[in-house]
């Protein structure tokens, strides 16, 4: 059912790690990753070749990305159909993008990592001449239909009503959004059929984007608006957060605009997800959209964290079709490449929002602390607080980011620097870590688990913090435990 045909809008994207200069990344060929003409439509090839990401459609063309990704290092690469052609992303960045839509002949079948070719020997092994075996890894393969498909509203599903945005108590609701348009609704807690109005015993609220930027505006009370082009077609990490009296927008980890004091949620209120918000509704339900219009383009990944008691995040997503493809444990080249449970995905708040200490499992009465300019240890002593944020790479599950002072955490040669976001994409890639339960096990302590190198955890080695690989003994696992406490 996961289609490369282009009859409608998707995406799939995937983590590659390889420093070969050829191999398959993933397609859909015929048995045994045969690559030859079908019958009612043509195999698909997502691969590398020369170092670079190549989709090829058989007997029908190929388009070649420019970016090396034999570099040793993870590369998120995604494949889209954005309603006209094929386009190949790495990092976030479009790299190529051509050919029409053709349908996928029904005898294909998917082949991950594995080699495809013209020719298959009497074992059923091909002769790899379209793109050989990976010695690599293909992990966290992820489909959506739809995904991103601009000109089509975004998917639409309740949030439950106990989700608050009233400031009552602190709170943050993420999620990920791509879009190329200038305006529309990202959540909303509106009356009726989204309209905006006064309420009785509270006001409407409503996160939005105008003139590509992200707004939030509380009913009759005032306005805050980000900093940052949103409208790009990428996918960009945007939350709301009441904190410290004041409601805050981030974008990407970044904090865009803060202000506007508690107000209640109206009881009439109820959940708008990429849907119309307008003071007037037509006599078919239909809104005018005068605050904000249908957003074009796809709202996912929503999370809410509203309660200081709950220890996990709780995931709700707008959409029921985005699908992981069951890939338990993918062989390549020798090396596993393990796709990562949505299950190990668990977000440790704080006790607040706001700042925490990060302490050591071994070594109790030691801290994350900052030293010089951009060095961090586990000392004994005064900890350093930082803040826990939404990831600044996009499209990983529970990802976050540490901040203090406008500095973020990120690795370098392996070793954990406090240093400004640059912009890059590679910053946003080593500044991002997965929270997962604890490598040795304790109950409320987390481990922090690199996103571009996926199998590196950070831990302390001489007391200094740096990332490094899993091993299988217990004196790393508990080096690389950390109990997260609120200041």
């Amino acid at each position: 059912k996961y289609s490369l045909s282009g009859s409608s809008n998707f995406s799939i994207s995937c983590v590659v790690k390889t420093a070969a200069s050829a191999g398959t990344i993933l397609g859909k060929a015929f048995q045994g990753g045969l690559w030859k003409r079908g019958d009612s439509g043509q195999g698909k090839l997502l691969f590398i070749r020369e170092g670079k990401v190549c989709f090829d459609i058989g007997w029908v063309g190929c388009i070649t990305g420019q970016t090396s990704v034999s570099d040793g290092h993870s590369h998120t690469i995604s494949l889209c159909f954005d309603g006209s052609q094929y386009v190949i992303y790495v990092d976030g960045r479009m790299e190529a993008s051509g050919l029409h839509a053709v349908a996928d002949d029904p005898s294909t079948t998917y082949v991950v990592g594995k080699a495809v070719g013209h020719r298959v020997d009497s074992r059923g092994v091909c002769n790899g001449d379209m793109a050989p075996h990976l010695q690599g890894s293909v992990v966290s393969v992820v489909y959506h239909p739809s995904a991103g498909a601009v000109g089509t509203p975004a998917p639409v599903k309740s949030l439950p009503d106990t989700y608050s945005l009233s400031g009552s108590t602190d709170f943050s609701l993420s999620c990920v959004v791509t879009t190329r348009a200038r305006a529309g609704t990202i959540f909303a807690k509106a009356f009726q059929s989204g309209l905006w109005r006064g309420g009785d015993q509270g006001q409407g609220k409503l996160l939005f984007i105008r003139d590509s930027k992200v707004c939030f505006d509380i009913g009759w009370v005032g306005c805050i608006t980000g900093r940052t082009n949103v409208s790009d077609g990428h996918p960009h990490t945007v939350a709301l957060c009441f904190s410290q009296n004041q409601y805050v927008i981030y974008v990407d980890g970044r904090k865009e605009a803060a202000g506007l004091h508690a107000v209640p949620d109206d009881p009439s209120t109820t959940w708008i997800l990429g849907k119309a918000v307008c003071h007037r509704v037509d006599s078919g339900g239909v809104c005018n959209g005068s605050m904000a219009p249908d957003l074009n383009g796809s709202v996912e990944s929503i999370e809410y964290n509203g309660s200081p008691d709950v220890a996990t995040a709780t995931a709700v997503p707008i959409s029921d079709e985005v699908s992981q493809i069951p890939l338990a444990s993918v062989s390549i080249g020798g090396l596993q490449g393990a796709a990562p449970a949505e299950a190990e995905y668990v977000v440790v708040p704080p006790k607040k929002a706001g700042a925490c200490a990060i302490r050591s499992s071994n070594y109790p009465n030691h801290c994350w602390t900052i030293e010089g300019p951009e060095r961090v240890f586990i000392r004994d002593g005064a900890p350093t607080h930082l803040q826990i944020v939404p990831g600044l790479h996009f499209g990983q599950g529970g990802a976050i980011s540490f901040m203090r002072d406008g500095k973020y955490l990120r690795h370098c040669n392996f070793d954990l620097r406090w240093h400004p976001n640059d912009g890059s994409e590679l910053f946003r890639l080593d500044a991002t870590f997965i929270a997962v339960p604890a490598l040795n096990g304790r109950p409320r302590y987390v481990s922090y688990r690199s996103v571009n190198f996926p199998d590196h955890y950070i831990g302390h080695r001489s007391y200094r913090l740096k990332i490094a690989q899993s091993k299988d003994s217990q004196l790393h696992r508990d080096d690389a435990s950390f109990l997260p406490e609120s200041a």
